[in-house]
């Protein structure tokens, strides 16, 4: 599955290359933990939370600071990768597909843990 991410990551770089376009808009589909899989009673993920929580830092002063990707602004949807590989697959294709009403990410970020990656 990293295989397939990274893929996607540069088909998106590709794409902008290519086109010589700088997109108004990158959207990121992130993968992290927030709960523990089924096997482990669901139970809260503490580290997931404190890996998603650092990403959305990130992404505020990405978003505030025009030197560093000057025209552009990230947006993010995410879904919870539960630190399971068949989840955290399904999560990258419904991000690749379905996120951002139906346009799909052009970047999916994680699974945030090493489980699944």
């Amino acid at each position: 599955s990293n295989m397939i991410l990274i893929a996607l990551a540069a088909f998106s770089l590709t794409v902008t290359s290519v086109t010589g376009a700088v997109p108004a808009q990158l959207r990121l589909g992130f993968l992290h933990p927030a709960y523990k899989p089924q096997d482990k009673g669901f139970a809260y993920d503490k580290g997931g939370h404190c890996r998603m929580a650092a990403s959305l830092l990130a992404l505020k002063h990405i978003n505030a600071d025009s030197n560093i990707l000057p025209d552009t602004t990230l947006q993010y949807e995410w879904i919870d990768s539960k630190r399971d590989s068949a989840t955290a697959l399904m999560g990258a294709i419904t991000h690749s597909q379905d996120s951002f009403g139906g346009v799909g990410a052009d970047v999916i970020v994680g699974p945030a843990s090493s489980g699944p990656s």
